[in-house]
């Protein structure tokens, strides 16, 4: 039901301006509005469709798992992170210490990037997010830490489901679709470790997840 709804709502909207520009005389503004509308509304579900691909891969494919060097993946993170600070006027810190992890490269940036995704688009401007990491004898914790919004406690153990989101209206106005997280647990799952979430309403959230120190075998 969730994902039919999901592949409504876009195609309705390109449907009704489709139809706009072929039945009615627009002039060059209502032209062009219809155009982007059918434009964006497309986007919507090309990103749907590839989330959907990307969880049937993350959910039936085996990767491979190498020895990474964790401060290397934060300086990379830094240059990544930096365009959406900008575009939601918050600011971050990536402080990662000097270790060695086993994971998968294209997979744990991935991972990273979407955790912070969520965090910008859940804080204010003008507050910050976290990225750090914790090291103990044998592994590493790894946590991305925001000041916004928060989850309420009775929705944090939903929040990894496919489609469901919290926020409806706001999630959808800023292009999501609610597979953010469910491929984030999917992630990690793959890497042997799962998503621990702390938050609360109004007071931001916490998200961490461990892995093991370099070479260690899942």
């Amino acid at each position: 039901a969730d994902f039919t709804h999901e592949m409504k709502t876009p195609m309705t909207a390109i449907m009704g301006y489709a139809q706009m520009l072929r039945s009615y005389d627009l002039d060059k503004t209502e032209r062009e509005q219809a155009v982007e509308a059918i434009h964006n509304e497309a986007k919507r579900l090309e990103k749907l469709s590839l989330q959907l691909l990307e969880l049937y891969v993350y959910q039936n494919e085996v990767v491979d798992i190498e020895k990474l060097d964790l401060r290397g993946i934060g300086e990379q993170l830094k240059t990544t992170l930096k365009f959406l600070s900008e575009k939601y006027e918050v600011q971050y810190s990536v402080d990662f210490e000097d270790e060695t992890v086993s994971a998968n490269q294209v997979l744990l940036l991935s991972l990273l990037y979407n955790l912070a995704d969520n965090a910008f688009k859940a804080s204010n401007p003008g507050t910050s997010i976290w990225l750090y990491s914790k090291a103990s004898s044998d592994t590493v914790q790894i946590v991305v830490e925001d000041e916004g919004r928060g989850i309420s406690k009775e929705n944090i153990k939903l929040i990894t489901e496919p489609f469901w989101r919290e926020d409806k209206s706001r999630s959808r106005k800023l292009g999501g679709a609610g597979l953010g997280l469910a491929l984030c647990k999917e992630i990690a799952r793959i890497h042997g470790t799962e998503l621990a979430f702390e938050s609360e309403k109004g007071k931001g959230t916490r998200v961490s997840f461990i892995l093991s120190k370099g070479g260690a075998e899942k």
